[in-house]
């Protein structure tokens, strides 16, 4: 009597143990800390302000006798992005990336349109992943350095600053998506495309709408 209790115990014990590895397996939190390299594609449209953005970025030309938000020259374009980013779990990263665009129309003087052209960029940033699986990153300063390969620009490097993006992690940490926060894009040093004579000279900018898939390289 007394064994086939103990047998009985045993074999409780056992299922609910089973159980509680399979509650375990189906409900993996999220990663706080990602490491490891992820590799994939994903596409953008950039608004570029010749002479900056204003108010709820709006182009336009803050002083001068043509002065007044939604009077500055732009230009509109597409990219398509084939990205590799590693993270490491101390909350910092890199990223290499290779961007096809296509200039589609503007009214910029100074920016031939339309065109085409490919880009080569790197950067570093850092990281943070939220309880619920929230992925947000922000570049290095300085770190975003890109060079034009082909088209009108080409041979013409340059360093942005304020990218940012926001996204989701898996809840097995292999796949992740990314948007692109809207933050206004600035050079470094400054570049300066306007045509009105003006002084201090406005900076160009750029606000971009990017969504991003990677997966997880094993």
């Amino acid at each position: 009597m007394n064994g086939n209790v103990r047998k009985l115990v045993f074999l409780m014990v056992t299922v609910v143990a089973t159980l509680l590895l399979l509650a375990c397996a189906t409900t993996t939190s999220p990663p706080r800390a990602l490491q490891g390299q992820y590799v994939g594609a994903g596409t953008s449209t950039c608004l570029f302000a010749v002479c900056g953005f204003g108010d709820n970025n709006v182009p336009g030309v803050p002083t001068g006798p043509n002065g007044g938000w939604g009077t500055g020259a732009w230009s509109l374009s597409t990219q398509s992005h084939s990205q590799v980013m590693t993270f490491e779990p101390d909350g910092t990263g890199t990223v290499s990336e290779d961007i096809r665009a296509i200039v589609l129309n503007g009214t910029s003087p100074t920016i031939p349109w339309p065109s085409t052209g490919e880009n080569k960029a790197t950067h570093k940033f850092t990281y943070t992943v939220a309880p619920d699986g929230t992925l947000t990153y922000q570049d290095v300063p300085g770190t975003f350095k890109g060079e034009a390969v082909s088209g009108v620009n080409k041979g013409m490097t340059f360093v942005m600053k304020n990218f940012s993006n926001t996204g989701h992690v898996s809840p097995d940490g292999n796949v992740i998506t990314l948007f692109d926060t809207g933050v206004v894009h600035t050079f470094v040093p400054p570049m300066y495309f306007c045509p009105v004579p003006m002084e201090p000279k406005p900076e160009a900018g750029q606000v971009c709408h990017a969504s991003f898939i990677l997966y997880k390289q094993h």
